[in-house]
C-alpha cells in the first residue's frame, strides 16, 4: 500500500470529501474500480481515517452504490456534516443512464451514529430548480451559517442559457437539513462550463470558495473575499497545483488546513497517453498571507516519514551533477539554490545515461514545469498544464523539497508552489541537479528515506 500518494489494491482515488471530528480525520473518496466485467458499473464512497496522513486505516464501503434503475449508480461528490449525535452525508447521485428519459444528477442524503456505518434516505432527492440544467446539479458542501443561523448548502450548476460559459456556484438554504430551498448565486464569473467540488472556508480575515475547472486545463482554483459570500477576488495564480492535481477539497485539523486532490493516472500507464480520472490521493497543507494568497507547502509529518539519510555523491562545479546512481522507489529530496538572474535548474529524475532519457523539473525566473527530458522531437509532451507561472527572485535563496513514490511525484518550491506529475519509464534511474550556466550554488542537499 502507498504511504504517503495513498491508492487502493482494487482501484483508485477520485474525489476525495475530508471531515474532521478534531480526533481525527475522515477521508471519504470516490472508488473508482474501472474494471465493470470483474467489479460492475457504478462508484461507491470508501473511507479512509488518519491522524498523520502517512498511516492510513480503511474502513472500506461506506456508502454502496446503486443500480442501473437507480438514481445513485454513481455516488459522486457531496460533503459530511455532523449534527447532535448524528453524520449528515449529502452527495450526487448520477446515473448516465436516465439521459434523455430524467434528470441525469440529483442531490441525495445519508445518516450515520459514527460516520462509517451510513444509511440512505431514499425519500429525500432534490433535483434541479427552474433556470439550471438538470444534468448538471452536483457536488454539494453543506454547512452551518452561524450568523444567520440555519443549513447552507454550495451547489455546482450550470445556467440553462448559457450552454458554454454557464458554471455557477449557487446556494440552498434549510432549517433542518431536510427541505431546502433556493438563497442566491454565489459565483458566476461566466467563465467556465462549469465549476465543480466547491468548497467554502475562512482562514484569518479572507473566505475562500475553491472549485476545479471543469474545462481543458482542469485544475482546482481559489477566489477570496472578506464576505463569505462576495463579491470574489482572484489573484493572477489562483492554482493549488497543476493539471495534474484535481478535484480538491480542505479540512481543518489541529489547526492547520490542509487541502485533498487526486493525481490522476494515464491510459495504459503510458506517458504519451490521456489523464485518467481517478489515482492516488494527494495532500498539500495550506496557509495565507497578509494580502490573502493561499499557498501550499509539504505536510510535516509526511517530511518526518523519511528519517534515514542515504549517502549522495558530493557536489561538484560541473553543470550535471549526479546525487544518486540508482533511485529507490520511494524518497525524498531537498535542497537549497542560489542562481543568477538568466539561470535555468533542471532536476532531472530516473535518468538514464544510455538512453539519454528522464524526467525534469525546470525551475527559471518565470516559473516552474514539469517535463520529459528530453522532450519530444516534433511532438507535444503529454505533460502539457504540469506547470506553474510564478515569478522567481533568481539571485535569492530558494528551497525545493521533492517526493517520489513509485511513478508518482510532487514538488513544492519555497514552501509556496506545488506541483505535480507522473513518470511511468524508467523507475530506478539517477538523479541529477544540472545548472545550464554553471552558476547555480547548491547548498544542504539531502536525500532521505524512510526505515520504518
Amino acid at each position: 500500500m502507498n504511504k504517503i500518494f495513498y491508492k487502493p489494491k482494487n482501484g483508485f482515488v477520485a474525489d476525495i470529501i475530508p471531515f474532521s471530528d478534531g480526533e481525527q480525520v475522515y477521508l471519504y473518496y470516490l472508488h473508482d474500480y474501472r474494471k465493470k466485467d470483474i467489479y460492475g458499473e457504478g462508484t461507491p464512497w470508501y473511507l479512509l481515517t488518519s491522524k498523520n496522513f502517512v498511516d492510513y486505516q480503511e474502513q472500506g464501503e461506506i456508502l454502496h452504490r446503486g443500480t442501473k434503475d437507480d438514481q445513485d449508480l454513481y455516488v459522486f461528490t457531496g460533503s459530511c456534516i455532523k449534527t447532535n449525535d448524528l453524520y449528515h452525508i449529502f452527495y450526487t447521485g448520477h446515473n448516465p443512464h436516465f439521459d434523455g428519459i430524467k434528470p441525469v444528477q440529483a442531490i441525495m442524503h445519508a445518516i450515520s451514529t459514527d460516520g462509517i456505518k451510513y444509511k440512505k434516505i431514499d425519500d429525500e432527492i432534490m433535483f434541479a430548480i427552474d433556470g439550471y440544467e438538470m444534468n448538471d446539479w452536483r457536488d454539494p458542501f453543506v454547512f452551518y451559517d452561524q450568523n444567520d443561523k440555519e443549513y447552507k448548502m454550495l451547489l455546482a450548476a450550470r445556467k440553462t442559457n448559457h450552454k458554454k460559459r454557464g458554471g455557477v456556484t449557487i446556494m440552498m438554504h434549510s432549517a433542518d437539513l431536510k427541505h431546502w430551498s433556493f438563497d442566491q448565486e454565489v459565483y458566476f464569473p461566466n467563465l467556465y462550463y462549469t465549476h465543480e467540488c466547491p468548497d467554502l472556508f475562512k482562514m484569518g480575515e479572507y473566505y475562500y470558495l475553491i472549485f476545479s475547472e471543469f474545462n481543458q486545463e482542469r485544475v482546482t482554483r481559489y477566489v477570496y473575499s472578506k464576505n463569505p459570500y462576495g463579491p470574489w477576488k482572484s489573484f493572477a495564480d489562483d492554482r493549488f497545483d497543476g493539471r495534474a492535481f484535481y478535484a480538491a477539497k480542505t479540512v481543518l485539523f489541529e489547526g492547520k488546513r490542509y487541502i485533498f486532490g487526486w493525481n490522476p493516472t494515464k491510459e495504459n500507464e503510458h506517458d504519451d497517453n490521456q489523464w485518467q480520472w481517478g489515482g492516488n490521493l494527494v495532500c498539500h497543507e495550506i496557509y495565507n498571507d497578509a494580502e490573502g494568497h493561499l499557498f501550499q507547502k509539504p505536510v510535516d509529518s509526511i517530511i518526518k516519514y523519511f528519517d534515514k539519510k542515504i549517502a549522495i555523491d558530493s557536489l561538484s562545479s560541473q553543470a550535471c551533477t549526479t546525487i544518486l546512481k540508482k533511485s529507490p522507489n520511494c524518497y525524498y529530496f531537498s535542497f537549497d539554490f542560489t542562481a543568477k538572474k538568466d539561470s535555468k535548474l533542471l532536476l532531472l529524475l530516473n535518468y538514464d545515461d544510455e538512453q539519454d532519457f528522464g524526467y525534469c523539473y525546470e525551475i527559471k525566473k518565470t516559473g516552474f514545469k514539469f517535463d520529459m527530458f528530453p522532450s519530444y522531437e516534433w511532438r507535444f509532451s503529454n505533460f502539457i498544464g504540469c506547470e506553474r507561472d510564478v515569478c522567481i527572485k533568481m539571485d535569492e535563496n530558494h528551497h525545493i523539497d521533492l517526493f517520489v513514490e513509485d511513478e508518482v511525484v510532487v514538488a513544492y518550491l519555497d514552501n509556496k508552489f506545488a506541483l505535480s506529475s507522473r513518470m511511468y519509464q524508467n523507475c530506478g534511474g539517477k538523479l541529477k541537479l544540472y545548472s545550464l550556466n554553471k552558476d547555480v550554488e547548491f547548498k544542504n542537499v539531502e536525500v532521505k528515506v524512510s526505515s520504518k
